[in-house]
């Protein structure tokens, strides 16, 4: 049996949004969470000749909950920080999120399977007291299917599979 540690799962996000090169950064330095939550919906129904009822999974609504320590110099998390402070929404405040599975390494050296997701940053609250660093909380949350591929960590270039079918996220 071999465990599956949390620091063989790596997070990145993309810093410029809009912008003609994606620019992926690690959330690791600061981030003392980032849990994922599939947010499976279901729906019952009681058929006539039966006393239970029968579940089916009927669609997502995931998202990822972060928690993270105020550090200037951690692009990732001024990021986050900036769509809450400067008050974005809409497109202004969608971006790519790459899960990688560092634990399932593809035929390439430091190339590994992924899962990208786009992404509305929900950023919840920035909080502190007298004499204690600022910390900051939120969502990112997942806007349509998750695209699969594998994750460069060299060159943070994200390469989509070309099995995976249509997605809402091109």
């Amino acid at each position: 049996m071999k465990n599956i540690m949390r620091y063989q799962v790596a997070d990145y996000i993309n810093i410029t949004p809009g912008e003609t090169t994606e620019t992926y950064t690690l959330m690791g330095t600061g981030f003392t969470k980032v849990n994922e939550d599939p947010g499976a919906k279901t729906k019952s129904k009681t058929y006539i000749n039966e006393k239970s009822a029968t579940t089916m999974l009927t669609s997502y609504e995931s998202k990822f909950a972060y928690d993270m320590d105020m550090i200037k110099d951690e692009a990732a998390a001024m990021f986050l920080y900036n769509v809450g402070r400067d008050r974005k929404t809409g497109e202004d405040a969608m971006t790519d999120f790459i899960r990688v599975d560092l634990y399932d390494q593809a035929e390439a050296a430091n190339v590994y399977k992924a899962r990208k997701f786009k992404v509305t940053v929900e950023a919840d609250s920035t909080e502190g007291d007298g004499g204690e660093q600022l910390t900051s909380s939120g969502n990112l949350d997942v806007i349509g299917d998750p695209i699969s591929g594998t994750f460069d960590t060299t060159k943070k270039t994200f390469t989509a599979d070309t099995t995976t079918t249509a997605s809402s996220q091109g």
